[in-house]
């Protein structure tokens, strides 16, 4: 599903999207309406800081996000979209919104509240699952380091 609607957005952005990568999409969504540093961007992609830039620099020559000096620190460079970018991804979001009120739209009353009981439940079952995980790394990093007896 979640292809096919990516497929969509495509199809109706295609002279924008020309030459964006859906992992560039995701950088320019992250990055919308704030700065992060490469570190920042890397640990949110969950991929090394080389990788990060490698995105970022293609994103760059295309005009989509700008390097900007941090007021506070002038060593740290933030990324930030750029006012193309930020035109991209509103054109991005609105499109998106619209897709999805049609779709929406053929559902009944009580469709859509299934609908949104099962994706509650999702988000629940996908909280819940985090959390067990943090629990889980905690308790193995625990484990490793208690002195041997």
């Amino acid at each position: 599903m979640q292809r096919r609607f990516s497929a969509l957005l495509h199809r109706e952005l295609r002279d924008e999207l020309h030459a964006v990568t859906g992992h560039q999409l995701s950088v320019l969504a992250y990055l919308r309406g704030q700065s992060v540093t490469m570190r920042e961007l890397a640990r949110e992609l969950d991929v090394g800081e080389s990788a990060a830039t490698a995105v970022v620099d293609r994103l760059v020559r295309q005009g989509l996000v700008a390097r900007r000096d941090d007021p506070s620190d002038r060593r740290v460079v933030r990324l930030a979209l750029s006012d193309s970018g930020e035109s991209l991804v509103t054109k991005l979001h609105a499109t998106a919104c619209r897709k999805t009120a049609n779709l929406l739209v053929s559902l009944s009353d009580d469709q859509l509240a299934e609908l949104v009981a099962t994706m509650e439940m999702l988000d629940a079952a996908a909280t819940a699952n985090e959390t067990l995980t943090c629990l889980e790394s905690a308790s193995v990093n625990n484990a490793q380091e208690e002195p041997a007896r």
